[in-house]
């Protein structure tokens, strides 16, 4: 709020001002225009975050992880986006993290993996 000065309050009022206009001279036209760019902001930020439900449903931590070295584990994980790594972790409750990167957050699923390798939870969903 502080780098906020006063030009740009009255540009803001500015704004508001021609969108109330439009609105009145035509106001569906305003309603589908400001739905249609909220639709395509959805879109464009919900296509990077897909989950593959299939392969991550696919993908049994705990036996991979009692099979494989946590490095070969790392590298099973890094093919996932950071969206189905986030589900992963959900998935076998896993404890919530601040971790924001994928890689961070698959070499703290590998390390839990390793860690517990029995899923305690598996039958309480």
């Amino acid at each position: 709020m502080a780098k906020i000065n006063e030009k740009d309050v009255v540009v803001f009022v500015k704004v508001l001002n021609e969108l109330l206009i439009a609105y009145d001279k035509n106001p569906s036209s305003l309603t589908t225009f400001l739905t249609s760019i909220i639709d395509d902001n959805n879109k464009s930020s919900g296509d990077s975050l897909q989950v593959n439900i299939e392969a991550v449903e696919s993908f049994d931590l705990f036996e991979i992880a009692k099979t494989l070295e946590q490095r070969e584990l790392l590298d099973k994980l890094n093919a996932f986006n950071l969206a189905e790594l986030k589900y992963i972790q959900k998935k076998y409750i896993l404890g919530g993290s601040q971790l924001r990167t994928a890689k961070s957050i698959a070499e703290y699923i590998a390390d839990q993996a390793k860690k517990r390798t029995v899923d305690v939870f598996r039958d309480q969903s």
